[in-house]
């Protein structure tokens, strides 16, 4: 399995467990038990952090303050099949809040009528507002819908009902029935839930919310024309929650951390205060800096959070304060930290690979340096390649070169060839590393056909 499929994978858990964002974006208790059923509401007047959200992210709200209420079905009658009952239960009480499913077991008796159509199945008339999924349990196999092929007389066959309001309508009475035979049917009454409990218990007159709103499931519900946590803002002189967007583009107050109030922002803020946002629009942290070595910003030593970046002590650098600001004993003999194959870290080389020794010169397995030396060579021995004069002195002024009449294999020594674009010629060198790098070069390049 791919990182790709498992990022996919990982997005479906997440989005099939609840968006939080879809939970958070809703303003009443009602709006956010419809949005779905992993939202839950917390009621506790002095809750500071999002009153709708993932019920398993309230871990802040008491229990008694967490409101997730649940649709339920319960059997108002229920005579057990036999004789003339075909069908079990026959009369059911739902009480549905909206979004929120609710199942029940319907059990049907199979009549020869059944047999003779070689099915059997469990319909329903339409009901304004409300969904009806079926399914049945076939001999131990899941349908997924209401049709139960391969029936024999006389045996029990079961549906599993799922109803779901939309859309509130009053208390509403569906039927269901299976067809084929009397004694089938089922009467469901459905009272429709699209609010809260606790918010049939608004109190209008309550000194909580300055009598500028009435206060709900925890919190206040302002009055056209006011706002603020107890609605103690007056909008009249325009919009005063202009003052709480960080840019004209932003769509959460206070960049979804705090509370606008009267045009300023109120930061959230734990009762310890360890872990606080600040600024004007609350777009500050000082606990969500970067690590290193299991460390915020490397530690005190190193560097400290300040509005979500590190800064980092004398002496150190990187975005977690993980890497040493002296590079010197890092410094290869070509200039280069590390010669390009490894990170200074608190003044010690961490090489690459293959690569080794104090500044990840050494490279015991590597192809050799032909590549590297080849511009060096090109500019030194024949006046051409990519290098211009003041580059080649420059560049190559720790590299000992010599020109010879001819290069031939040589006992400690790697021979190296490549092909010169400018003219399609060959040349030729070969190098031996006694502590310094020392090259020779042959002095003529060979064409081909010559």
């Amino acid at each position: 399995m791919n990182l790709n499929t498992l990022i996919v994978l990982a997005v479906v858990v997440w989005c099939a467990s609840g968006d939080p964002r879809t939970c958070r974006q809703q303003k009443t208790c009602g709006q956010c038990q419809a949005a779905s059923p992993e939202c839950a509401w917390c009621s506790d007047e002095n809750y500071e952090w999002n009153r709708c959200d993932r019920r398993d992210y309230h871990f802040r709200c008491q229990r008694q303050n967490v409101v997730n209420h649940t649709s339920s079905i319960s059997q108002d009658r229920a005579r057990p099949i036999g004789g003339r009952v075909l069908i079990s239960p026959q009369y059911l009480q739902a009480v549905l809040y909206k979004g929120r499913p609710a199942p029940i077991k319907v059990r049907v008796k199979v009549t020869s009528s059944d047999v003779r159509r070689r099915r059997i199945s469990l319909r329903q008339r339409a009901v304004e507002g409300v969904t009806v999924t079926v399914s049945s349990d076939c001999h131990g196999f899941q349908a997924s819908n209401n049709n139960c092929p391969r029936i024999r007389l006389g045996e029990i066959v079961e549906f599993t009902l799922t109803l779901t309001v939309e859309r509130c309508q009053g208390r509403q009475r569906m039927r269901l029935g299976s067809p084929g035979a009397r004694g089938r049917a089922i009467r469901v009454d459905i009272t429709p839930k699209c609010s809260c409990d606790c918010e049939s218990q608004t109190s209008s007159d309550d000194t909580r919310c300055s009598e500028n709103g009435r206060f709900s499931c925890g919190e206040c519900q302002c009055y056209r024309g006011w706002y603020g946590e107890r609605c103690e803002c007056s909008s009249q002189e325009g919009d005063p929650r202009a003052g709480c967007m960080a840019s004209q583009n932003a769509t959460r107050e206070c960049s979804g951390r705090g509370d606008c109030l009267c045009g300023q922002c109120r930061c959230h803020t734990d009762s310890s205060e360890r872990f606080r946002y600040y600024g004007r629009f609350c777009e500050c942290n000082d606990f969500a800096c970067p690590f290193h070595d299991g460390q915020m910003c490397g530690g005190a030593s190193r560097g400290r959070c300040l509005c979500n970046r590190c800064i980092c002590n004398d002496g150190w650098r990187g975005e977690g304060c993980e890497l040493s600001a002296d590079t010197a004993s890092c410094r290869a003999r070509n200039g280069q930290i590390c010669n390009n194959h490894g990170l200074c870290l608190g003044g010690v080389c961490r090489c690459d690979g293959n690569f080794r020794g104090p500044t990840c010169e050494e490279c015991p397995t590597c192809m050799g340096r032909c590549e590297e030396l080849k511009n060096c060579v090109m500019c030194f021995g024949y006046q051409s390649g990519p290098l211009s004069r003041q580059q080649c002195n420059a560049q190559c002024s720790d590299i000992t070169m010599n020109i010879v009449d001819v290069v031939n294999p040589d006992a400690g020594a790697n021979l190296c060839s490549f092909v010169d674009d400018s003219d399609g010629s060959f040349f030729f060198f070969n190098y031996r590393r006694t502590g310094a790098v020392v090259v020779n070069i042959q002095r003529n390049k060979v064409f081909a056909g010559r």
